[in-house]
């Protein structure tokens, strides 16, 4: 992640993307308090963008944070939604009753 960061050149937007990714991999690895600081610091301008920052809620077990993000990235109509239905950042979050609704709302349903 570190030279992620340095190949990006200090670019805002890409670093905080980089620095959720890694927040990311702190929850799946258990390392809760990473993950948290990861979620601090890309939550504000210019941070990550918000289905990056849903990953890391998903991965922590926090259901409802998650889809607040994933429903803020709808509205946004983020890119990265079109991953929504196969990506692992979802393996979480996907028997929650508001998954198969989501992926209904975004058309992958």
């Amino acid at each position: 992640f570190e030279r992620a960061r340095e190949l990006a050149g200090g670019h805002p937007a890409i670093d905080a993307s980089i620095k959720a990714l890694e927040g990311w991999v702190y929850a799946i690895w258990g390392k809760r308090s990473g993950a948290i600081k990861a979620i601090e610091e890309v939550s504000n301008p210019p941070g990550a963008p918000p289905y990056s920052i849903a990953a890391i809620h998903a991965a922590l077990g926090e259901n409802d944070r998650a889809f607040e993000c994933l429903y803020r990235a709808y509205e946004m109509r983020s890119f990265q939604m079109v991953s929504l239905k196969v990506h692992p950042s979802s393996d979480n979050i996907r028997a929650d009753t508001r998954f198969p609704e989501l992926l209904l709302r975004v058309g992958f349903a």
